[in-house]
Parts: C-alpha cells; sequence; structure tokens
C-alpha cells in the first residue's frame, strides 16, 4: 500500500544488508561473500555493488563499473612523472590488464606488457614486440626490426637504415645493398677498408672517399668530378717542370 511503512529490521538483518544507500534508502539485497583459493571473505555489499578484487581479505569499495571493480582497482600501475596514472586499465579489466591503452599498454594486439619509453618518448610497444632500432616506435616485422629496417632482401632479416621507398638502398643491409646507379640491381661494391659504396664494381667512383657514380660506362673508374686526375695521371710529364700535360 502506498505510503505504507516498511517493516523495521532487526539488528542481525540489518547487519546482512548491503551497505550500498542512496537517497532513495538502503539496497535491500544481503552481502555477499567471495571466494578466492578455497577461502571465503565476507563484502560489505551485495553481488550487484562489491568490488571483485581480493587481496588478503575482501574489497572495501564499491564497484563503479559492469566488470565488477573499484576506481582504486581499475587504475593503471603505470608511472607519469613519477606519479601513477590516473587513467582506467585497458578494457577496465584489472583481472586481464595491468595498464591503460591510451599511455602504458604495449599496443599489440592482446599484450598486456607495458610499452618501452627511451628518454621519455613513448615507444608505443612493449620490449617483446616494439623495432630494436633505438627510437623507432614501429611493431617487429618478421624478425627483430620493423619492416621499414628489416632488410628487403629475401628470406634476410638483418638491419637496415630505413627510410625511402621499396627498392631503394637504404632498404636493404650492408650485405644486400643495391647499387643506386639507374636500373642497375647489382649489390654494392665493398672497399678495401671494408665500407660500402654507393655504387657497383660497374659504377662506383675509384677515387679514395668518393660517393659518386662514374661518369659513364666504360670510360674509366672515375665520376666526371675526378675524371680530370684521372687522364692527367695518363699524359707524359713536361721536362724540368714536373707536371704532365
Amino acid at each position: 500500500m502506498f505510503g505504507a511503512k516498511r517493516k523495521k529490521l532487526k539488528p542481525e538483518e540489518d547487519r546482512r544488508r548491503c551497505n550500498y544507500v542512496t537517497i532513495q534508502g538502503r539496497c535491500s539485497q544481503g552481502k555477499v561473500t567471495l571466494s578466492k583459493d578455497g577461502v571465503r571473505f565476507p563484502s560489505p555489499y551485495c553481488r550487484y555493488h562489491c568490488c571483485k578484487k581480493v587481496d588478503g581479505a575482501a574489497c572495501q569499495d564499491m564497484r563503479i563499473n559492469a566488470k565488477g571493480f573499484c576506481q582504486r582497482h581499475i587504475q593503471c600501475q603505470g608511472q607519469v612523472n613519477g606519479t601513477r596514472c590516473t587513467n582506467a586499465v585497458r578494457g577496465y579489466d584489472p583481472k586481464e590488464f595491468k595498464f591503460c591503452a591510451q599511455y602504458h599498454n604495449c599496443l599489440a594486439l592482446d599484450c598486456k606488457n607495458e610499452r618501452f619509453y627511451s628518454s621519455e618518448s613513448d615507444l608505443k610497444f612493449c620490449a617483446d614486440h616494439r623495432c630494436t632500432s633505438p627510437g623507432c616506435d614501429r611493431p617487429k616485422h618478421t624478425g627483430p626490426f620493423c619492416a621499414s629496417h628489416t632488410c628487403e632482401a629475401p628470406n634476410c632479416l638483418a638491419f637496415a637504415v630505413g627510410g625511402g621507398g621499396p627498392g631503394e638502398p637504404t632498404r636493404y643491409c650492408d650485405r644486400h645493398r643495391v647499387c643506386q646507379h639507374d636500373q642497375c640491381e647489382r649489390f654494392t661494391h665493398a672497399r678495401e677498408n671494408g665500407g660500402l659504396s654507393n655504387f657497383c664494381g660497374a659504377h662506383y667512383c675509384a677515387w679514395d672517399g668518393c660517393e659518386q657514380a662514374r661518369e659513364g660506362a666504360g670510360e674509366g673508374e672515375h665520376c666526371k668530378a675526378h675524371s680530370c686526375i684521372e687522364v692527367a695521371a695518363l699524359l707524359p710529364e713536361m721536362p724540368n717542370t714536373g707536371l704532365r700535360g
């Protein structure tokens, strides 16, 4: 009947009721008992309002979401400038994740690890999933590096400098680097000091330290800038001058 008074509960009945209270009154559901590893832990709330976290005792706080956890237990465990992050863990489920999706959880699908930071730069992925090239924030490809930093030669997983478009010299490792001369697909020339030229044995300038291409096929071993030196070396020495010409 409208306006009828509620039955007054006995003290022991009142103690068994959920502690959740609103301006409409106290929750009428009974308090729940949580279980972990065969041990039972009484909660101050009913099954609709209790936080499901048990850590030596049932959590005394009220849940705030449908996953069944309180504000404290869905908080990200990552750090921001030495202070604990205030974001909620990924998926709002601390049973699955410890870190927030925004700043601390690895972006790899289903990964639960904390992402890697380098000198405060967010590299977006954890150590297991990030490219191992220093400062790179892309995920690993088929080996330890991302697609851009993995050599494009078939079945090669070695490091490449990266950058540029597919097929450019920067997309190959030192062993498989391709000549930069137009339409040439030969590997670059290895100099006597072990360094690699930008061009293959048919196109590199033989002048020490020069990274330009030869002036033309079959016209010597030097680029345009060093060709005059090559030609001068073939001329006879002029008497009493030490010069050639």
